[in-house]
């Protein structure tokens, strides 16, 4: 792996983004990696901004580099089949007690880690946001099944089993997944209709918690050719 420049948005700026590229999707409007220019007065922040193939919150990014940094950092990396990265070996900075530290470990092939190297950084959203984004923990009825989901950049990143203040359970999912994709930008009230044909409303939005919760709900890394 190898280190990139990243970019950062503002999660305004991100949202702004999604609503000129007439898409909700937080990878479709980077695949083809070029440059988007506008002309939108209500927008000027957003415009000749470059994006990148993924995008990450900003804890996120900091996990994905600290991996990289592990794995370049490793004797003989080119010939390193297996690499166990604990979640932190600096407490304090992440506000974990020292002896909390993973025993579990999520696998991840150094492939996928390197392919976030260089993602744009979105910030976390402003308490007062509105719309669904990246970083909102929104409830909503599935086909009148009701379903709670963190939207963040790299759901492998994440505890499988996340819950709640109210002990229920919390599924993360990745901004380019299709239930994301269907509801960024949407807010309280609104119903859309995923491709498999299930409608989805949004019944609520919460702006905090992901970004209060993160460091409960990260993992440490097994990173494996």
């Amino acid at each position: 792996m190898s280190d990139t420049d990243v970019s950062f948005l503002s999660n305004t700026e991100y949202l702004n983004l999604q609503a000129i590229a007439g898409s909700s999707t937080g990878s479709a409007i980077s695949r083809e990696h070029k440059d988007i220019y506008h002309e939108n007065s209500e927008a000027p922040l957003v415009s000749r901004r470059r994006l990148s193939r993924r995008i990450l919150l900003p804890h996120e990014s900091e996990w994905i580099d600290r991996a990289n940094r592990s794995y370049t950092s490793s004797k003989n990396p080119r010939h390193i089949s297996e690499l166990l990265i604990p979640f932190s070996e600096e407490p304090n900075k992440y506000f974990r007690d020292p002896s909390v530290i993973e025993s579990e470990y999520t696998n991840l092939r150094i492939g996928e880690v390197a392919s976030y190297l260089g993602a744009l950084v979105v910030d976390y959203p402003a308490l007062s946001e509105e719309r669904v984004t990246l970083g909102s923990r929104v409830t909503v009825f599935e086909d009148d099944e009701r379903m709670i989901v963190d939207i963040v950049g790299f759901n492998k990143l994440y505890k499988s089993s996340i819950t709640n203040e109210n002990s229920e359970e919390v599924l993360p999912i990745s901004v380019d997944s299709p239930l994301a994709v269907a509801i960024v930008g949407e807010s309280i009230g609104s119903t859309k209709l995923l491709r498999s044909g299930i409608n989805v409303s949004i019944i609520d939005i919460d702006q905090a918690s992901v970004r209060r919760n993160w460091f409960e709900n990260i993992v440490s890394l097994r990173l494996i050719d």
